[in-house]
């Protein structure tokens, strides 16, 4: 990862939205694992951004497994949102960004049957998905409230 890359990156989005001050709350253990990383370079390569997202980014390698700073991530999260949409429009990129990437894991092998397996029962979807993001990030905390058979509640605390 180069300075180099990183601040072009910064330039794109910093102006477009609050990314610089929430960067500074992050501590530094706050770390997730590289198949986020792997994930959202799977929806750029399918909105047809990739290359162009490489020429900001173009030293990065990620390991699935390993961890890696979130502030790192974040940056190219927001990167991503602001080619994806546009810098002034970076959030709903973002949003289209995840949302992308949660549709195609639904459709891997893993993700079918797990729907296939907890679609009955929504808590029990909803707390694999929780046990799911544990093994993924190493910040904050998740967890369920039940609040009527069809309402459930999920509470994140950084």
């Amino acid at each position: 990862m180069s300075a180099l890359s990183e601040s072009r990156g910064w330039k794109l989005v910093a102006p477009h939205c609050d990314i610089e001050e929430r960067v500074h709350c992050i501590p530094p253990s706050a770390q997730v694992r590289g198949l986020w990383y792997k994930g959202m370079l799977v929806v750029l390569r399918q909105m047809e951004k990739l290359d162009e997202y490489c020429e900001y980014f173009p030293d990065d390698h990620w390991s699935m497994l390993s961890y890696y700073p979130l502030s790192s991530y974040m940056l190219r999260v927001a990167v991503a949102g602001a080619l994806i949409a546009s810098p002034s429009d970076l959030h709903r990129g973002m949003h289209e960004a995840m949302r992308l990437n949660a549709t195609a894991f639904a459709s891997t092998i893993l993700g079918r049957a797990l729907f296939r397996i907890l679609a009955k029962d929504p808590i029990r979807l909803t707390e694999q998905a929780m046990a799911a993001r544990r093994q993924g990030m190493s910040y904050g905390e998740w967890s369920i409230a039940s609040r009527g058979p069809r309402h459930v509640e999920t509470i994140y605390r950084s």
